[in-house]
């Protein structure tokens, strides 16, 4: 078809040919001097090949664009990351191809065809073939008798596919109609404008005049008392477990930990290093050299006001009544029993074994004779062990588990515990003493001893630790409710207007005094409670919160003066030395790095090889990093994990010097001194890194089960100080939280589908259960339900200042609402719903359009409201329109419907061919 383009074949412009091939290498053909693929097919769609010749080229380009993406945006990738990323290229790219074919076979369909016109069109385009900007018939010749005839062939084909495939577009796109009536719609949608009435009062106004009292209020309390109901709440006492909690167990001999780095020394390949040659200017040597005057920090403090802002002051006279000062409470064995026999579940210990096994695993790819020979040998040492040899003596000489140094020992584990058939043999076939196997599980071959059974039962009355949980138990709840009790009695005096000074004296508590705290100091100084510091700052001098009952205390405050917005004064001291202080350290700053970009200046001029002669001429010591990596966890001696200082080492060349370097504790002048990639370590470099590998890995392995063991422990009473101790157990707990106020070590640890779960089971649990341990990335947690508190609705003493307040908005409102329908309204025309408009924003705005088939509306802005009626939607719009504009919404709103059309178009049309795709 194109001969017209050929003549001779003479050596390549490959110039040519590598400014050419970014034009067509997005629809996946192309030469461009890459070495073609291997044969192979990347996917098939509809019977038709994708071959690797066409995926490596869109492939690379994606890739390359990914890849310059990260380095833009982290400095540098690792080897992890680069191979995401080419996992993601590789998708896109297939993908990428798949939808150009399913466009190609659409043109076909729709008889479209290249020309030689079409191709030579395409190329005058290309600033080589021109001249002063003018496409130039003599360099298109030259070019085209130089070109090898196999070369050209490839070229035609592939400029020919991206041609037809844009062709199609084209096409499609041609199919795309839109009506006036269409393009006058999209245009009102996008230059809405809108008449209407409205009357606006400040809902302030009416509230002054809102008369109520407990009458009013109690039934309204009643239909809004769903808003005052406080959530269930759990609080959790808990240890963490990791493999670093008992690597100290393991031992790791030379000979293990050289065997394990050859077979593992792929693992240790280092990515991209660099080492790099600098000298630091520290801004501590500049610190004493600078000077701040008065009106510097001046101007700093009124520049910084709002960080001196110290919010709202109270102050208060309060008075708290400690849970823990509450004791003398007569717990008797009737109290005992009543508690055992109502929360008996909580005492019920699951049926549980000790075993020890001899494995016999399974290895990778492993053949049905050797799976028949490793049973026919679980099947001897089991005869073995029958005839009476030493099971752990036979499960040291033979097992190929985790537990061969240990004699085989599992320890003890409860029923579900274990793989499905190991539990069925050990729970359902024998009893103590009994030898069974083989036993086959995914991990292996097992022959099992069983060395003690437990039924399910339920702890006696008479245990020790189920008499000191039923103990602290009881007493916790006697507590509680002589908390309440004062609780109660606090509350009644308050309902006969008892002063706080009063009540303090009758209930036995210190009355306090404290100055004028934010809400801040408040927490730090009296209490953390958040439903009393929301209380407290809510209130005016002389007002009274509380009493809030913490479950820990009760605490009731008093206002006696307030301040708003307090700033700390520039007197302040504090103040002033934060404030010096920045000032300084900025002005040293700036003369470290005057001072290195000078140095700078001087290493340039010497040249890279000469960077430590210069240093020493300006008395400075140069040192050398080592190699390091560029990703974003590495360490860089002297410099920890400054990222500005990795990114500028890896964007060195050998004979170039760095700008100067902000770092952390000044600026930094570099010079690279070696790069390498891929370097694999010897065993000597390494071998404290491989022996921590081989005891991590050991104590991972042995992690979940020595977890049960103490979850076990844990739920027949308290982890024992000897098992805290083995393991450097540190017990936490936490106060009280409802469900979507979870504790930060589980937000920050569990991913958000195995969360939910396990928020689930902690309130569906019961008080002193503790949960299975459940992995958390590098370990395991062993929860414990401490507390438990159930939903329920505040009392309406408790809640009345917010009932009150609710209230008075409520009738408030609704007074505004029937004041407003009879203010005389303001009538505007033409308002621009895009734009802003008096007290309405443009959201208010889109708001009253939504409503223009209602008779009229009600919109709230900020504390004003406003009634909206006689609503139109402005068509002088479409009267106004111009021509231009008209032609350019309809190429707009054509446009859109393209973009749709295509993108469901390949959706369906994907869906309806037949795909094979045979690369990950």
């Amino acid at each position: 078809m194109l001969n017209t383009l050929r003549s001779k074949q003479k050596s390549i412009l490959w110039f040519l040919v590598i400014i050419i091939t970014p034009a067509f290498i997005i629809w996946g053909a192309g030469s461009g001097g890459r070495e073609k693929a291997s044969p192979g097919i990347v996917a098939k769609l509809n019977g038709e090949k994708i071959t690797y010749q066409e995926f490596y080229p869109v492939y690379t380009a994606s890739y390359e664009k990914m890849v310059k993406f990260y380095e833009n945006y982290m400095g540098v990738v690792s080897k992890e990351q680069k191979e995401s990323i080419h996992k993601q290229a590789a998708g896109e790219a297939v993908s990428q191809l798949i939808n150009n074919h399913l466009l190609l076979a659409y043109a076909k369909k729709a008889g479209l065809s290249v020309t030689a016109d079409d191709i030579k069109d395409v190329l005058r385009q290309y600033d080589v073939f021109k001249t002063d900007g003018v496409f130039d018939e003599t360099k298109w010749q030259t070019w085209i008798t130089n070109v090898p005839a196999d070369k050209m062939a490839e070229i035609e084909e592939s400029f020919s596919r991206e041609i037809l495939a844009r062709k199609a577009l084209d096409y499609m796109r041609d199919t795309i109609t839109v009506s006036d009536q269409e393009i006058r719609d999209y245009y009102l949608a996008n230059n809405l404008r809108l008449s209407f009435t409205y009357a606006g009062t400040e809902l302030g106004n009416f509230a002054s005049g809102i008369v109520y009292d407990d009458e009013a209020l109690k039934p309204f309390y009643e239909i809004k008392k769903e808003n005052f109901r406080v959530p269930a709440k759990v609080s959790l006492e808990y240890v963490a477990l990791s493999p670093e909690n008992i690597i100290d167990d393991y031992n790791v001999s030379e000979k293990e930990a050289a065997a394990y780095f050859e077979k593992n020394r792929d693992a240790y390949e280092r990515d991209d290093e660099v080492n790099v040659e600098y000298v630091k200017v520290r801004v501590s040597d500049y610190m004493d050299d600078v000077y701040v005057s008065g009106a510097e920090i001046g101007k700093y403090y009124n520049e910084h006001i709002d960080q001196f802002n110290a919010g709202k002051r109270i102050a208060f006279k309060y008075f708290k009544i400690n849970a823990s000062g509450l004791s003398g409470f007569d717990i008797s064995e009737t109290d005992k029993k009543a508690y055992y026999e109502s929360h008996k579940e909580d005492f019920k210990v699951a049926e549980t074994a000790r075993a020890r096994h001899i494995l016999f695993s399974f290895k990778a790819g492993m053949s049905d004779e050797e799976k028949q020979a490793a049973f026919k040998q679980a099947g001897e040492v089991m005869e073995r062990a029958k005839n009476g040899e030493d099971f752990a003596a036979l499960a040291r000489e033979f097992s190929q588990g985790p537990t061969r140094e240990k004699g085989g020992d599992l320890g003890y584990f409860e029923k579900g515990d274990m793989v499905k058939e190991f539990d069925e043999a050990v729970f359902g076939k024998m009893k103590a003493g009994d030898i069974y196997g083989p036993v086959e599980t995914r991990y292996g071959y097992h022959v099992i001893k069983l060395e003690d059974l437990s039924p399910e039962h339920y702890a006696d009355l008479e245990e020790a630790s189920v008499q000191n949980t039923i103990v602290k138990a009881v007493e916790e709840k006697k507590r509680a409710a002589a908390l309440a009790e004062k609780e109660n009695d606090i509350r009644n005096l308050m309902q006969k207007g008892t002063r706080i000074e009063e009540i303090a004296s009758l209930v036995g508590a210190d009355l306090k005094k404290s100055p004028l705290l934010t809400e801040d100091e408040f927490r730090h100084k009296i209490s953390p409670s958040k439903q009393i510091v929301r209380e407290a700052y809510a209130l005016t001098p002389g007002m009274t919160a509380g009493p809030v009952n913490t479950g820990k205390e009760i605490i009731l405050v008093g206002v006696t003066r307030a301040q708003d917005d307090y700033v700390t004064p520039l007197s302040d001291s504090k103040v002033r030395e934060k404030i010096t202080q920045e000032l300084k350290t900025e002005k040293a700053f700036k003369k470290a790095q005057a001072v290195a970009e000078r140095y700078r200046s001087g290493f340039e001029a010497a040249g890279a090889d000469a960077f430590a002669d210069k240093a020493k001429e300006y008395g400075m010591v140069p040192f050398q990093t080592g190699f390091f990596e560029g990703t974003y966890n590495s360490f860089v001696p002297g410099f920890g994990y400054d990222r500005n200082f990795k990114r500028m080492a890896f964007s060195l060349k050998y004979d170039s010097i760095s700008s100067a370097v902000r770092t952390q504790d000044g600026y930094t002048v570099m010079r690279l001194l070696e790069k390498r990639s891929g370097y694999l370590p010897k065993y000597q470099e390494v071998k404290t890194k491989v022996i921590e590998d081989i005891k991590l890995n050991s104590a991972y392995k042995d992690l979940y089960k020595i977890a049960r063991t103490i979850r076990s422990e844990g739920l027949k009473g308290e982890i024992g100080e000897g098992t805290a101790a083995k393991y450097k157990l540190q017990a936490v707990k936490t106060g009280l939280f409802a469900r979507n106020e979870l504790p930060a070590f589980l937000t920050n640890t569990v991913n958000p589908e195995t969360l939910n779960d396990l928020a689930e089971r902690m309130f569906d649990a019961k008080k002193g259960y503790v949960l299975k341990p459940f992995n958390a990335g590098a370990g395991y947690y062993i929860i414990k339900i401490a507390g438990s508190e159930e939903s329920y609705i505040r009392p309406f003493d408790e809640v009345k200042p917010d009932i009150t307040a609710l209230y008075i908005n409520e009738k408030a409102r609704e007074a505004a609402y029937e004041s407003l329908k009879k203010t005389a309204p303001v009538t505007v025309r033409g308002v621009d719903v895009g734009k802003s408009f008096e007290g309405f924003s443009s959201d208010n705005l889109k708001e009253i359009a939504e409503a223009a088939g209602n008779e009229s509306t009600y919109i709230e802005s900020g504390n004003r409201i406003y009634f909206i009626n006689n609503i139109k939607i402005d068509d002088n719009v479409l009267t106004e329109m111009s021509e231009e504009e008209y032609k350019a919404a309809g190429e707009e709103l054509r446009n859109t419907k393209y973009q749709e059309h295509l993108g469901s178009w390949l959706q369906k049309t994907r869906e309806k061919s037949k795909i094979a795709v045979y690369i990950d």
